[in-house]
Formats: C-alpha cells, structure tokens, sequence
C-alpha cells in the first residue's frame, strides 16, 4: 500500500470544499495551522489499496504572501511537496482563477485544473475548448459540476496517475519541465541566472522549486528573504538578486511585482480569449451590478457612499436611542432607585452613591453603545449578505496593498465607525 499527499486549492467559492467533502466522505478532521486562526481540514481517501491524504487548503485568490490564507497555502505547497495539487477553478469565471493556478505551475507541474461549475458556464452560453485548455497550461483539465457529483469519476482516475507520477518523479530526482507561461526576455535572463546559482547550492535546490524560488527573490519577498538568510552559503546569492531586482525596476520603470502581475493577466487574457469559444448570451443581474460596483471610479464612489451610510446609520440614526437610554438610566431610574433608598434612609449614604453614581451610571455608559453598535453590526450584515463586501474588499485592494494590506482590510475602519 502506498500513501500519497494530495492538496486542494482554488478562488474562494469554487467549490473545493464540496469536492474535498465528497473525496473525504466521514474521514476528515478539523484542526488550526500551527501558529494561524485559520482552520486546517484534512481527510482520508482510499483507491485500489492505496491511502491518500487530502489536505484542503485556505481559499486564496493568488499566493502574493498578503494574508495568512496566502502564506499557509503558498508554505503548504513549497515545503511540503505534495504528490499532486488539484487546483478548483469556477468556469464562469476563468481568468482571474487562472491566476492562482498560474502560480502554482510555478511550483510544482503536478498539478490537476478541475473546472467546476459546467453547467453555469454552459447556462451563461460559454464554450470551453477542453483540449486546447489542457495543451497550452500541460496539465489535466477535468470539466465538473461538483455540487451533483459529475466529473468526480474522472478527477479521481486523473488524480490517482499525477500522483504516482509525481512520487516517482521526486524519486528519479528528475529536474520539472518548465510551467507554460514564460515572462518578457529581461526577467528570463534574470531568472535563469538566479535559477543555475540557486541549483548550485544543494540545499536550497532540494527544499525549493528553483524557477519559483528565483521568482520570489527577485520580488524581494522578505518571508523567502528572511528563510534563505538563514542558510549558510546563501549571502552572495542574495546580493545577487537585490542587485538584479534593482536593474529591473529601472528598466521598467515600475514595482517589479505589478510588471510581473500586468505579464501574468496578458497570457491569461490571451488563453482565455483562445479557448473560451462563445460569450455570454445575456449578462445576468449579478453581472450587471458587478460592472458598475466593481468599477474603478464608479465602485469608489459607490464604496465611500455606501461608507458614509453606515457612519450615519451608527450616529445620526442611533442618537435617539442613545439619549433614550442616557435619560432613562440616569434620569428616571436613577430617580427611582434613589426614591426607594429614601424609604430606609439611605438616600445620601455612600451606598447610594455606590449605587447611582458608581454602578448605575457605569452600567449605563456601556448600554448606549448598544444601539451604536446594533445599526453598525446590521449596515455590516446587510453588506456580507448582499455580497457587497467581497466587492468592496475588490474596489480597496489596490488601494490598501499600498498600505501592505489586503482589500478586505477596509472592514477594521467601517467598524471603526462604532467610537
């Protein structure tokens, strides 16, 4: 019997976690990553004798290193080395899962594109050239419709062949065919110069994918920095690539990490314009709002008025409430309480002051936050079920990365909105 790692990742709501369900049946445990808030779920799958373990990675939408969600898959897929990776990708949507997918063949070419989802891309008038899909990315592309169960047969025959295809080629200690998307000439000859001095260094070419190690260097990412730092030997190499990185932000005049992105999305739209063969008959009403929330100018101003209705809702709309219970409290009941300690003459004792002064007013300096609080929880609840924040968190994405936050960041100030 042979024992496998297999792990799952893709966009959030893609459906990974039905996919992961029906893989896992029962066999599935709930745990916490080591040192993160963000839950760990993993199961068991059983084939012709074989054990596979299936690890259910954090939905993430790339692996920039800008969220846990992104660190912990990102760290999973490196330093672990899973046997194979499925990576879910709504069919509706297939640029922008791409990308995750994009970086991932970075990593490792053990990789399986489940296209989940079928039947609303084919409700939406979409035509996905299957074959084309599969020849240009080089690895194996399941078309599914996880929620009825279509498709798993196939996934699971697929999954079971890259796996064992993966073992014996981390045990030939074979070097892994190149992904399919190549950068602009400067960044390859960079690359490839940073990649024969990182397989130069045995230890470093054994725990990372050289091209993908190459790649994060020259993005200077301070978590792979920090890491190879402390290996001995590494010193030169990393002079080597802050000295590279600099003569490519001059050459393009630009953060080496959004020239890398705007390469990414080119060979993403021109896949995808090749291989998706019909476009939507008619744009549903989800699609519409979406054009116009999400756009770059509209959305912003769409947000901040959205932004300012949720302050005015938590002010202007609770301060009768807030001053209902600030007279009430101090007024007419403190009165009350005073009237009754009068009647057994305690009305100016220090225990009516502990009473009135002390605890009733205390009690009723939290109780007018109450409605403060209860019109902001509600703007926010409003806002997460109407589908609004994923979107907003989209529209400030660009804006908080600049901060070294992500989008959905924006959340701390609206609650903010409560003082």
């Amino acid at each position: 019997m042979s024992e496998f790692t297999i792990a799952l990742a893709g966009n959030p709501n893609t459906g990974k976690t039905t996919i992961f369900n029906t893989l896992t049946g029962s066999s599935q445990h709930t745990g916490n990553w080591p040192g993160k808030t963000v839950a760990r779920k993993e199961g068991v799958w059983r084939h012709g004798g074989d054990l596979f373990h299936i690890v259910d990675l954090p939905g993430a939408y790339s692996l920039s290193a800008f969220s846990a969600e992104e660190v912990i898959a990102r760290d999973f897929i490196v330093e672990n080395q899973p046997d194979a990776v499925v990576v879910v990708v709504d069919a509706t949507n297939l640029e922008r899962n791409l990308y995750l997918a994009l970086q991932i063949l970075e990593m490792t070419p053990h990789v399986v594109l489940a296209l989940n989802m079928m039947d609303a891309a084919r409700s939406q008038g979409l035509k996905i050239d299957l074959e084309q899909l599969s020849r240009r990315l080089r690895i194996p592309v399941v078309p599914m419709t996880a929620r009825v169960g279509k498709g798993m047969a196939q996934l699971q025959t697929i999954l079971v062949s890259v796996a064992e295809q993966g073992r014996a080629k981390k045990q030939s200690e074979t070097p892994d065919s190149f992904p399919p998307f190549h950068y602009s000439q400067p960044i390859e000859t960079v690359l490839n110069h940073l990649v024969k001095a990182i397989r130069q260094h045995e230890t470093l070419s054994a725990h990372y994918p050289p091209r993908w190690l190459a790649l994060k260097l020259l993005q200077e990412d301070e978590t792979c920095f920090q890491k190879i730092a402390d290996i001995p030997g590494t010193d030169d190499l990393l002079q080597q690539a802050r000295k590279e990185a600099a003569h490519l932000r001059s050459f393009y005049h630009e953060d080496l990490d959004t020239t890398i992105a705007e390469e990414r999305y080119t060979w993403l739209n021109r896949l995808v314009r090749d291989v998706v063969k019909g476009r939507p008959q008619n744009l549903t009403f989800s699609d519409r709002v979406d054009a116009v929330v999400t756009h770059p100018v509209a959305g912003l101003v769409i947000f901040f008025v959205i932004m300012w209705v949720v302050f005015k809702l938590s002010t202007d709309v609770a301060a009768p409430l807030v001053t209902w219970i600030d007279t009430f409290v101090n007024g007419n009941f403190a009165h009350w309480v005073i009237e009754l300690l009068a009647l057994v003459h305690l009305q100016h004792s220090w225990f009516a002051s502990l009473l009135v002064d002390g605890i009733l007013a205390g009690v009723g300096g939290v109780l007018v936050f109450v409605p403060v609080l209860m019109f902001l929880y509600m703007g926010m609840a409003i806002m997460e079920d109407s589908g609004y924040m994923a979107r907003a968190a989209f529209v400030m994405d660009r804006y908080m990365r600049k901060l070294g936050l992500q989008g959905k960041s924006f959340v701390p100030l609206v609650l903010g909105f409560g003082c």
